[in-house]
């Protein structure tokens, strides 16, 4: 399972940018985490506001989906806002969790929160 971690708000999908004064990401086994970013470093207005790649491997679906939701709870990013509440909702859905969703997923997650 792959998720995106983006500097932006987690319901509006407005980007956020600023400096990350605090940018820790988690080191698990069967964890794959992709960024050109560090603490300190500025996410600016002028690119995509991509902070991070995250992939989680399983043996299961379950598997994967239990380590991605560990890994973003052990994401610190400080000085922007991130899409990491947004992220771990759609991991709780019991639709994505059974593979059975669309992208019509985030607007019912939007609505329930």
């Amino acid at each position: 399972i792959q998720c995106r971690l983006y500097a932006e708000d987690p319901w509006t999908f407005i980007p956020s940018p600023g400096r990350l004064t605090e940018f820790r990401l988690p080191a698990m086994s069967h964890l794959r985490v992709d960024t050109g970013f560090r603490e300190g470093d500025e996410a600016t207005p002028h690119f995509d506001p991509m902070l991070a790649k995250i992939i989680a491997w399983g043996e299961e679906r379950e598997d994967a989906i239990a380590l991605m939701d560990a890994a973003l709870a052990k994401c610190r990013v400080g000085g922007v806002k991130t899409n990491i509440p947004a992220l771990r909702r759609v991991l709780e859905d019991a639709d994505f969790q059974r593979g059975k969703y669309d992208t019509d997923i985030l607007a019912r997650i939007q609505a329930a929160r």
